[in-house]
């Protein structure tokens, strides 16, 4: 049995598999272990496995102030997602192509009422990755210690999945601790997280997923009341979110944006 000192720090894959009943023996032990003696950690898989509450609770206030034929499909929809309502898949962001077009109605209608077009669009990628960054605290990345070697290792990897070199990424932002690269998906498709840090442990996720736009510049954001930047570059839609102050963010943004 591998003793609690050598096992590897679980990332969220790992905790995603070990409440999913996916790992190892071997591995699942050797998370057991960790937990034994990490809070932060019990309390992250605790969360994990709370999966998302009822969608039927979140949709009901909207029901009667959408029109008959959007009203009509919002109860199509969750009755067809009966048995996924209570628990949606931790394994991607998206929520299923029907869920994900049933919201994207909901918000565009909002948006059209409100006469602010930019939301339109905010159910996507942006939303879904800040929503995931909102879990994140000091103690989830306070363990990650890589050497330089397990980072080449682990930006090789992402830099496959994505179709672009990110070797040398992690020294690109002055000032920032990197902490790991993974793979993550959404919508079917492989989207990228690689996440530095402050000297005081606060995450900052850069993320990247293939994009058919053209180039833009970066622009803010801010949803569950964090600061992101997005911004499309070489066929890569990119951005970077995280706890900090906007110029701070921003300052951020125009520097990966702008690297060779």
């Amino acid at each position: 049995m591998t003793s609690m000192p050598s096992a590897r720090p679980p990332d969220d894959e790992d905790l995603v598999a070990y409440v999913d009943n996916r790992l190892a023996p071997a591995r699942r032990t050797e998370i057991e272990q960790l937990m034994r003696e990490d809070f932060a950690l019990q309390e992250r898989i605790a969360m994990l496995a709370a999966g998302t509450p009822s969608l039927k609770d979140a949709f009901r206030p909207m029901l009667g102030e959408l029109p008959p034929h959007l009203e009509q499909s919002i109860r199509r929809t969750l009755d067809v997602h009966a048995d996924n309502v209570q628990r949606l898949s931790r394994r991607t962001f998206g929520l299923g192509l029907g869920l994900a077009t049933l919201s994207g109605g909901i918000l565009g209608y909002f948006a059209g009422r409100s006469g602010n077009s930019s939301d339109t669009a905010s159910l996507d990628w942006r939303r879904e990755v800040a929503s995931y960054h909102a879990f994140y605290g000091k103690d989830t990345i306070r363990r990650l210690k890589p050497s330089q070697a397990e980072t080449d290792q682990e930006l090789e990897i992402v830099s496959d999945a994505i179709g672009r070199q990110l070797k040398g990424i992690d020294r690109v932002l002055n000032g920032y601790i990197y902490k790991r690269a993974q793979i993550l998906s959404f919508e079917k498709a492989p989207l990228i997280q690689i996440v530095f840090a402050t000297p005081d442990d606060i995450a900052i996720a850069f993320c990247m997923k293939r994009s058919p736009a053209s180039q833009t510049s970066p622009t803010m954001s801010r949803f569950y009341d964090l600061p992101l930047a997005s911004w499309t570059r070489d066929g890569l839609d990119e951005l970077v979110v995280a706890g900090l102050p906007e110029k701070d963010i921003l300052a951020m943004a125009k520097v990966l944006s702008g690297r060779a």
